[in-house]
């Protein structure tokens, strides 16, 4: 069945329900949105206007100074510059990323060594909802040695959370600085 609208001087808009339509009703939004948004649903059929960055889902950015990491002890990696942050999803008082969309996110990290060069370990992790995965192993430090590590992941859009953490296994406290953290939804669930 097509619904057809005549234009008031010509023309016409149409709606066409396909073959096999099933039984499903759409409710428009009460008012027009405004300019670049898009229309979404519920899932139930209740239309709404959103805007464009939170249809594509979640992406945020944020970056952090200097920091000393105590010797073989995980430590998160404080994070309180927000580059952009497009559904209020990072937050900077605890640097976690915890989504409001389920779906499958890539992560990304990055920080620089610029300890004094010794001996051990340097580990960048990613703690996922409280458990951590081990990405990045280099042995050896070296002084201003960057290591960048990433994931693809499913998160649930509610209680799932990551946050990026650093190892060291020197003898003794180092730093680390130029550090980034970053995130997107790659596809909704």
């Amino acid at each position: 069945m097509t619904l057809r609208l005549l234009g008031s001087t010509s023309g016409y808009s149409e709606i066409q329900a396909p073959a096999t339509a099933g039984s499903n009703t759409l409710t428009l939004p009460d008012g027009n949105g405004t300019s670049g948004q898009v229309l979404s649903t519920n899932g139930s059929g209740a239309l709404s206007f959103v805007d464009r960055m939170t249809a594509a889902g979640p992406a945020f950015s944020a970056g952090g100074t200097t920091q000393s990491l105590s010797p073989s002890t995980d430590t998160k990696v404080v994070l309180t510059t927000e580059y952009f942050d497009t559904a209020s999803c990072y937050d900077t008082s605890t640097s976690r990323f915890t989504p409001n969309v389920a779906g499958y996110y890539f992560m990304s990290a990055l920080a620089q060594y610029v300890g004094a060069t010794t001996s051990g370990l340097f580990t960048l992790q990613f703690n996922f909802t409280g458990t951590f995965r081990e990405l990045a192993v280099h042995g050896g430090l070296n002084q201003y040695m960057r290591q960048n590590i990433q994931f693809l992941t499913y998160m649930n859009g509610t209680t799932d959370y990551v946050e990026f953490y650093a190892y060291q296994t020197s003898p003794s406290s180092q730093n680390i600085g130029s550090t980034w953290f970053q995130g997107f939804l790659a596809r909704p669930a």
